[in-house]
């Protein structure tokens, strides 16, 4: 309800309103006394009015639209109501019944607002040295100027539930605005100052936010559908629980923003920079990230099936259980990024740069990693079935109860890599590179490893039965008990391999594991393998009845 307005003085306006421009400027006579004398009668009025929360918007838009002083003398002296007051002055848009829905209609009566944007009506932010001219030029509404400095003073616009359907706010300030479930569908608030706004639960589908700064903002659960956000700024927004999909955010400044729960399914996030953002749980599915920058951001659970990332950077990025089903890694930057437990079927990682990743438990199944740099990175547990690995840099990778069914492995490298009980039995291992590799107990019967590189590969206990070792590589591997069976291979390629213990059908091989195991039994027996290191010993290094002690079969 609004407080009782004071009766009317006519006389005394007209007065008023007769005095020339001068008179009105000049020495104050004693009509002019008078004048004020009645204006502070009001005083107990406009008190009440300032305390009453839909009038202060009133107020300031009223003086920050250059209401005619007539028509604030005439309002303030209750010779007009303020549906009057406002119905013969020319505003900026036709959207006031709608802002503030929170008035009363009758207050507005039928004014309208016409054309231009409300950016520095609705910002109440005042031009520098604007309160000090309306003072002197409008010093007999002292009474006006009191109460506006008063609530100019907060400069918080509340827009809270207001209707702005498609108003053009480019350039607006709303710097601190409340517009929580604001209607803003289609609203232009291109290059806008949005920074702290409060915009929770706010409808801003479709609307225009090129270059808008919303720095600090507050825009969860919010309604960004189809939103263009290109070059909006956006550090430290809150995004959570928001509705973005297929909104435009190429190029946008997104660091440390938190989009926990948010829809960003088919978003343009192309170029975007989301450094240390937090999107658990968030829904990316077929987002477009291409470009972008995420590094140490937090995608816990989230859903990227289908979602490009090509050239993406996700350094240390926590992806741990999230869903990346079909997705697009192509020359990702993934350097030490978790990926446990993580749905990685059917992606394309080729040429992805996974140095010190985490896989382990990660589903890989039908994944495209040819090309990648996959050193130093953890695939402990990690289902690698049906995957193209050709061409991988594995090294020093640990690949311990890893699934490597039907695995594409042409060419790739597992230098130093951990491959303890590995299942390769039947695989291509064509030019594949075991350097330093651990191969303990590895299954490899029938495998094809034809050029390959098995120097100082550790071979112990491996099964080799049957396999094709053309060309490859031996030097310094160890193959102690291993199953060396059926394998056709050049006497002078066992020469520096470790052949203790090892089972082989070959002639050559078995009379060279004969001879070692001799050489390991003199040395072991001297208790000097640092003296004894490089020499060859034989029968007349010792005397008859040692070498029957020892118990060798010098045969």
């Amino acid at each position: 309800m609004l407080p009782t307005k004071p009766q009317k003085n006519p006389d005394l306006i007209s007065h008023y309103n007769n005095l020339s421009t001068t008179e009105k400027t000049g020495p104050v006579d004693s009509d002019v006394v008078k004048l004020k004398s009645r204006i502070d009668e009001n005083r107990a009025f406009l008190n009440e009015l300032k305390q009453d929360s839909r009038f202060q918007n009133v107020l300031i838009l009223m003086c920050e639209a250059a209401v005619p002083e007539k028509q604030l003398l005439n309002f303030l002296t209750g010779q007009v109501s303020l549906e009057e007051c406002l119905g013969e002055n020319t505003w900026m848009t036709n959207v006031l019944l709608n802002t503030y829905s929170g008035f009363e209609v009758r207050w507005l009566g039928r004014s309208h607002f016409l054309s231009q944007p409300l950016a520095n009506t609705l910002s109440i932010v005042f031009k520098p040295g604007y309160l000090e001219s309306m003072e002197k030029t409008h010093s007999k509404i002292g009474i006006l100027m009191e109460a506006i400095e008063e609530v100019s003073s907060r400069r918080v616009l509340n827009l809270f539930k207001a209707r702005l359907q498609e108003v053009n706010l480019t350039g607006a300030n709303l710097n601190g605005a409340n517009l929580a479930g604001a209607d803003l569908v289609g609203t232009k608030l291109g290059e806008a100052n949005l920074v702290n706004a409060n915009l929770t639960g706010a409808n801003l589908a479709k609307a225009e936010l090129v270059g808008a700064d919303l720095t600090g903002a507050d825009c969860s659960k919010a309604n960004l559908t189809k939103a263009n956000l290109k070059g909006a700024k956006l550090p430290g927004v809150n995004l959570s629980e928001s509705i973005l999909y297929e909104a435009q955010l190429t190029g946008v400044d997104l660091s440390k923003a938190s989009l926990i729960r948010s829809d960003l399914s088919r978003v343009n996030l192309a170029g975007a920079n989301l450094t240390e953002a937090n999107l658990t749980t968030a829904n990316l599915t077929r987002a477009n990230l291409t470009g972008a920058d995420l590094p140490k951001a937090s995608l816990f659970k989230a859903n990227l099936c289908e979602a490009n990332l090509t050239r993406t950077d996700l350094t240390k990025a926590n992806l741990a259980a999230a869903n990346l089903a079909g997705a697009e890694l192509t020359k990702a930057k993934l350097t030490g990024v978790n990926f446990t437990d993580c749905n990685l079927t059917a992606a394309n990682l080729s040429g992805a740069y996974c140095r010190s990743a985490i896989l382990n438990r990660a589903d890989l199944t039908g994944s495209d990693l040819a090309g990648a740099d996959l050193s130093f990175a953890s695939l402990t547990d990690t289902n690698l079935t049906r995957a193209n690995l050709t061409g991988a840099d594995l090294g020093w990778t640990s690949l311990i109860t890893a699934n490597l069914t039907n695995v594409k492995l042409v060419g790739a490298i597992f230098t130093g890599a951990d491959l303890t009980e590995m299942k390769l039995s039947g695989k291509d291992l064509s030019h594949v590179d075991f350097s330093f590799a651990n191969l303990t107990r590895a299954s490899m019967d029938l495998a094809k490893l034809n050029e390959a590189n098995l120097s100082e590969a550790n071979l112990t206990g491996a099964k080799l039965m049957g396999a094709d070792l053309t060309k490859a590589e031996l030097s310094g591997a160890n193959a102690s008990h291993a199953d060396l069976r059926y394998i056709q291979l050049n006497a002078d390629k066992w020469l520096q391999v470790k052949l203790i213990g090892a089972w082989s059908s070959n002639p050559t091989v078995w009379s060279m594991r004969k001879e070692q195991e001799k050489q390991e039994a003199f040395k072991k027996y001297l208790l000097l393998p640092e003296i004894t290191e490089g020499i060859t010993f034989n029968e007349s290094h010792f005397p008859k009845d040692l070498i029957n002690k020892i118990g060798l079969d010098l045969l």
